[in-house]
């Protein structure tokens, strides 16, 4: 299935010159004697950023005279008002958040990961009880992209929990996927690591729902589970600002707590620790965006265009690497809907009649090459109890 569109594409369909300077940033930093594999801020690296908020700054005062019908000089006054360069700023913030995660992606070469929805689901139910080092990403900065209804309502559920992950809620669009961008980067002056997850809940071409940002700190000696629980500590968060509710639109997900977050952060944490597995299903694919737009470019008739580019719209333009999408998912066929990509959807059965979940997790073994002599085992949740449960055979993926 090819890669739906996710929030890169949602910025090069909305704000397509903020993709475009960041790639040219970018490609200037590249161009140097020693170009840095990712930048912590934009301050030095991004000469073209201004430019992008000059950009958005016209935008918003055509959009305002266009709505208002007033002159742009007239409208131009109205920036004085607090409300309204406070919602200005908010709109910058957001737009800086996207720069610099763009500009980290580029340099990075794009690495995209397509989370299959029944290794997500997974991982949902699966423990990184492994040391905090271990975790690492093939390229500084990666994208994962997740379509799964359980990444949906995890991400949801941070700020406003109550939504089983088997649940469908009806204020929370699934067909939206989250947009998982990570950068891990060395901690000066030791061997511990820094990851920063900021994900993006949207669907193309212009609906946007929630933002989450985290930063954990992986350090020699601790575990994941702990590096999780430090990275949601109620004061770290408040330190952090997390006590906006809203960006420019965009819901921010706080972070009140270890059990309020620790879900999406696993699955994220999952998806890492999966590809330095003993046997990840891995393969790479490439974009069929370019032929289905040019396909649609070459129809004549108005209503086969618009069927065709409307076929477009909803793939990416990047080409990615497919991950577990041989995976069975948790819940068997005959107990659950599954659809095309593997997402399954609640059982029509009572919850005292639905099988457990046992947790599953990761061995550590030796065996591996001189250079790193332990091997990541991935241990897949499975099914107990429950009428006709279905458990696995083997406790290791194949």
């Amino acid at each position: 299935m090819p890669l739906t569109s996710n929030y890169y594409d949602f910025v090069r369909h909305q704000r397509p010159y903020v993709l475009q300077c960041a790639e040219a940033d970018a490609q200037d930093i590249l161009a140097g004697s020693k170009p840095p594999s990712s930048v912590a801020t934009l301050d030095g690296h991004a000469g073209r950023y201004r430019e992008c908020l000059a950009q958005i700054d016209r935008e918003v005062l055509g959009t305002l005279a266009e709505d208002t019908g007033e002159p742009v000089e007239v409208v131009r006054q109205q920036l004085d008002d607090p409300k309204m360069r406070s919602r200005l700023a908010a709109f910058h913030e957001v737009v800086a958040i996207e720069y610099r995660l763009l500009l980290n992606f580029f340099l990075a070469g794009r690495r995209t990961y397509r989370v299959a929805d029944a290794i997500a689901e997974c991982f949902a139910y699966t423990e990184p009880q492994v040391p905090a080092l271990l975790a690492s990403l093939p390229a500084t900065t990666c994208l994962f992209v997740y379509t799964s209804p359980v990444v949906v309502n995890e991400l949801h559920n941070i700020s406003r929990p109550g939504v089983a992950l088997d649940e469908r809620a009806p204020d929370r669009d699934y067909s939206a996927p989250v947009s998982v961008f990570a950068t891990i980067t060395a901690v000066p002056g030791g061997r511990d690591k820094a990851l920063s997850v900021t994900a993006w809940h949207a669907r193309v071409p212009g609906q946007h729902y929630v933002l989450l940002q985290r930063e954990l700190v992986l350090r020699a000696g601790q575990q994941l589970p702990d590096a999780i629980r430090s990275a949601l500590d109620p004061q770290q968060a408040a330190r952090a600002g997390a006590a906006a509710d809203t960006v420019a639109g965009i819901t921010v997900a706080a972070r009140p707590s270890y059990a309020g977050g620790a879900g999406f952060l696993r699955i994220v944490l999952d998806s890492m620790l999966y590809l330095l597995s003993d046997r990840p299903d891995v393969r790479f694919a490439q974009s069929e965006k370019h032929d289905l737009e040019a396909r649609a470019h070459s129809l004549s008739l108005d209503s086969r265009w618009n069927d065709a580019f409307g076929r477009a719209v909803r793939f990416s333009v990047l080409n990615y690497h497919d991950l577990g999408r041989t995976v069975a998912p948790l819940w068997p066929d005959r107990n659950r809907g599954t659809g095309s990509s593997g997402s399954s959807r609640p059982a029509p059965l009572p919850a005292a009649q639905r099988p457990a979940v046992v947790k599953g997790g990761w061995k550590v073994e030796g065996g591996g090459s001189d250079r790193d002599p332990r091997r990541l085992v991935f241990v897949r949740p499975t099914l107990r109890g429950g009428p006709k449960a279905f458990v696995p055979a083997p406790d290791r993926f194949k």
